[in-house]
């Protein structure tokens, strides 16, 4: 159970995906190093050496160019120094108030990228 005081919300943690859509969420193994990280979070792949880390669309190479693509949303918190076995929603629909791009709410460039891995980012109704 979770209860926030301030926001007035209690009982189960809201979730990251709607039901109400086909999703697929596959298990993936993910670097120990990434720590603890919440649902939620896109999770991406860098480009340079293949392995999954948190998506930041502002990481470049030394030339510039964009090093991480997005691969999917994870959709239970994770801290790798327990388990290196994440959940990610790779097909389906998130809610746009429970995603994150590094600890930052999602901006229209991210939700594109999302989308074109058809990932439908919509407001929580």
């Amino acid at each position: 159970m979770i209860g926030e005081i301030g926001k007035y919300q209690f009982g189960e943690k809201s979730k990251v995906f709607s039901d109400n859509y086909p999703n697929i969420i596959l298990n993936i193994q993910v670097p120990a190093t990434l720590g603890q990280v919440s649902a939620g979070t896109v999770i991406g792949v860098d480009t340079t050496n293949g392995s999954f880390v948190v998506y930041d669309p502002n990481a470049k190479d030394a030339n510039g160019n964009p090093i991480h693509e997005p691969y999917g949303v994870l959709v239970e918190d994770l801290d790798t120094s327990n388990s290196t076995l994440a959940r990610v929603l790779v097909f389906g629909v998130v809610y746009e108030d429970a995603i994150n791009v590094k600890g930052n709410p999602p901006a229209s460039a991210d939700k594109e990228a999302l989308r074109a891995l058809n990932i439908y980012v919509i407001e929580r109704i």
